[in-house]
Formats: C-alpha cells, sequence, structure tokens
C-alpha cells in the first residue's frame, strides 16, 4: 500500500482483500498461493474478481509470461501492469500533479480492465448518411468472423489458426477461439466446434432460431492474394460454408445466411502521401523521422480506382504519429451480400473504431484486429506450442475467457 500511495495511486472504496508479494525467483510457488486463495474463495456465480498484478522489475518478461500462464489457464481474470505505467497514470487528486501526468496511460488501463470484465468500450458512432445502419440493422442480423494465421518460423511445423466471431448485431462483442492449422498450411479443416458454439451463443436470435444472421461477413488476414483466391483460401471458404450448411441442417433451419469473404493484407511496399505543396517539409532522415507524419493522408482515406483492380481498394482507417503510414489493401474475394461500395467502407470504417483496447482507430477491423492479439497470447501462455501440438487441435481456454477479452 506505501508503496502505492509513493507512485500516486489511491484506492478508493472497497480495499483489497489480500495482497500477495511475488518474488520472481519464487514466481511459481508464490502464484499458487495465489491460486489456492482464489479457489478457495471462488467468485459465485454472476460475480468476477479481477487481478491487478504490479510488475516491479520493467524488464523482468520471464516474470510476465509466468503470471500470464498461471493465471490465464486457470481462468482468473487478471491485469498485469508495469510500475513504469503506474508512475505515468493521470490521477486527479489533490495529493498528485495531475499536469505532469498522461491521461492516455491511465484511459487504456482502463479500456483494458473494463475489456476482461466482459464490458463494452466501443459502440457504432453516429453515420451521416446511414451507410452503416443500411447494413447493421435489427432488420437483418449480421455477424463479423475474422480469421488469422501465424506459422512457425521453422519449416514443416504447424502453425496456429485464430477466429474471432461477433455474437451480437452490432459487432461489440466476440467469442475468440485459437486451434492448430491442417498440416503445414494456413487454414484449419475443423471449424465446426468453433463456429457452432458462436452461432449458438448469437444474442440476436431467438432461441428456436427462427431469427438467425441473415448475412456474415468474413474477415481473412495472414493469406496473400494467390491464397486468397486460388489456394487455401478456396478451401477455407467451402469448408465455412459447409459448416454453416450443416449448422442449418441441424436447426432445422430455412434461410441460408448470404456470405462476403474479404482479405487484408499489408501492403509494407506501398505508401501514400499528401499532394498539396504546403505540406511539404525537409527531406526525412529515416522511415522513423518524426516529420514524415506530415506527409500522411488522412484516416478514412480510400484508393479505389486506377491503381487498383475492380474486387481490391487501398483504406488508411489510423493515425501515424511517427514516420509514414502502412496502408491496408482489402480485396473483395466473395461477396454473395453485394455490398455498394460506400455502405461497404462505413462498415471496414467503423468495425476499424470498436477496437476495444483503444480510443482511436485501429489499423485493423475488429474482428481481425482481435485474432491478432488471441495470437500473441497462445505463443506467450504455451511457448511450446508448434511442438507439442497434432493438426487441427483445439487450443484451451478456460471457459470463463470464451466472451471476454482476456488477451487484451
Amino acid at each position: 500500500m506505501e508503496n502505492l500511495r509513493r507512485l500516486g495511486i489511491y484506492i478508493t472504496g472497497n480495499r483489497c482483500a489480500n495482497f500477495f508479494p511475488c518474488a520472481s525467483k519464487n514466481a511459481a510457488s508464490d502464484l499458487e498461493n495465489v491460486l489456492k486463495w482464489h479457489n478457495r474463495f471462488r467468485p459465485t456465480s454472476g460475480q468476477k474478481r479481477l487481478f491487478i498484478v504490479v510488475v516491479d522489475d520493467e524488464s523482468n518478461n520471464d516474470l510476465y509470461k509466468t503470471i500470464k500462464q498461471k493465471f490465464d489457464k486457470n481462468g482468473i481474470i487478471n491485469q498485469v501492469v508495469k510500475v513504469g505505467v503506474l508512475r505515468n497514470i493521470k490521477v486527479f487528486t489533490y495529493r498528485t500533479d495531475s499536469a505532469s501526468k498522461n491521461e492516455d496511460f491511465s484511459f487504456n488501463l482502463a479500456l483494458s480492465i473494463n475489456s476482461k470484465l466482459g464490458g463494452t468500450n466501443c459502440l457504432p458512432t453516429d453515420d451521416p448518411f446511414d451507410l452503416w445502419t443500411k447494413e447493421v440493422n435489427s432488420n437483418e442480423l449480421i455477424m463479423f468472423i475474422g480469421i488469422d494465421t501465424k506459422l512457425s518460423a521453422q519449416k514443416k511445423k504447424l502453425g496456429v489458426v485464430a477466429i474471432s466471431a461477433s455474437i451480437n448485431n452490432n459487432g461489440t462483442r466476440f467469442n475468440n477461439f485459437a486451434m492448430m492449422t491442417n498440416g503445414f498450411q494456413k487454414y484449419c479443416s475443423d471449424y465446426k466446434n468453433a463456429l457452432f458454439y458462436a452461432l449458438d451463443a448469437y444474442e440476436g436470435a431467438d432461441k428456436n432460431r427462427s431469427r438467425f444472421p441473415r448475412k456474415i461477413v468474413i474477415f481473412r488476414a495472414g493469406m496473400n492474394d494467390y491464397e486468397l483466391t486460388k489456394g487455401e483460401g478456396f478451401l477455407e471458404r467451402s469448408h465455412i460454408k459447409s459448416v454453416i450448411d450443416q449448422y442449418m441442417f441441424e436447426k432445422r433451419l430455412q434461410q441460408k445466411p448470404l456470405i462476403t469473404y474479404i482479405g487484408y493484407n499489408r501492403s509494407n511496399g506501398v505508401r501514400f502521401y499528401v499532394k498539396n505543396m504546403e505540406s511539404r517539409v525537409r527531406a526525412l532522415t529515416s522511415n522513423t523521422d518524426p516529420e514524415g507524419a506530415k506527409l500522411n493522408v488522412p484516416p478514412g482515406t480510400v484508393i479505389d480506382n486506377e491503381i487498383t483492380n475492380p474486387n481490391c481498394f487501398y483504406f488508411i482507417s489510423h493515425k501515424t504519429l511517427m514516420g509514414t503510414t502502412k496502408v491496408a489493401k482489402y480485396t473483395i474475394v466473395d461477396d454473395e451480400i453485394r455490398f455498394k461500395a460506400d455502405n461497404l467502407l462505413a462498415v471496414v470504417y467503423q468495425l476499424c473504431r470498436l477496437m476495444p483496447q483503444t480510443k482511436r482507430s485501429y489499423r485493423r477491423p475488429i474482428p481481425i484486429g482481435l485474432t491478432e492479439k488471441v495470437l500473441k497470447w497462445c505463443t506467450l501462455v504455451e511457448p511450446d506450442i508448434y511442438d507439442e501440438r497434432r493438426q487441427n487441435e483445439s487450443i484451451n481456454i478456460h471457459p470463463d475467457f470464451v466472451n471476454c477479452l482476456y488477451f487484451i
């Protein structure tokens, strides 16, 4: 407590029930004491308990990894905070000078905690042209799915596939899953359990499934153009459609949802700059030169003609504070929904603004933004994930974590 006061952190309301010391050398045994206490006083149904862990040693990544492995595998919601972050949190109190603090630290920390406790940080904003509401409304339920792949650096080893599927109509709540790839490829040939679970959990549908998502939008990251259109992406689309057909047959549903499959790639070799001569600055000294940000095009810029084919467009959804912005390339592989161009752009941009970890627009739409985080979490808590798994094997995620963003 005294150490927290020195950092300017003052606890109000109900104080913490217990404080547990955890030394780096004895991290495993010390964390076991926390697990025993948690299991002894396990919260009742509907209640959630958050463990905030302060890491004193800034450079001790092994301790952070140990904490995440122990807590996440046992379904304990936790937020690991470094002392350096605490020192920069802006606390509105007469005891500290709030002007010397950065409110972004406290805001982002609050966003992470709220997400892990099941809260909603971002909601779709009002659209003056109603382009979002034309596609996302209560008349025709919609589901957003994100899929991404992380391969091992070593050849002839399996990769990991992450899936995020929205379980409400406005894309603010997701179920998240992870599994191994089908051999040495970039997709999994057994999406049944994940998709069945997400479709059962979808909030807008009736219990008898008479109301069911009419539209499903799939964002696919981690594949190049050929893989998306003719290679593994083609096989993946066929498998997903067959899984949905099987679900409809088992639930006795009649109206098949329309599916749109969109590929996402970061175009590392493509840059766009503003053409206005008044914004020209001195020659840049490096790619990380802060002056380079002045040449970047603003968020919301889309390039969809002259240098693109009819099924592709470049889109900048985020603002870069340093250097030049890496452009995202979207490839429309299959469009059964038949989006109008403006409506699709409005949907993509709105999804980029729903990422719960930040108050700014994100560089990815939220479905594949979450899958990126899930893949990082998998390699963190399972260091040997590429060596000890079988093809299409599901990654063990605690049941209490499926509906919350434990990886934020």
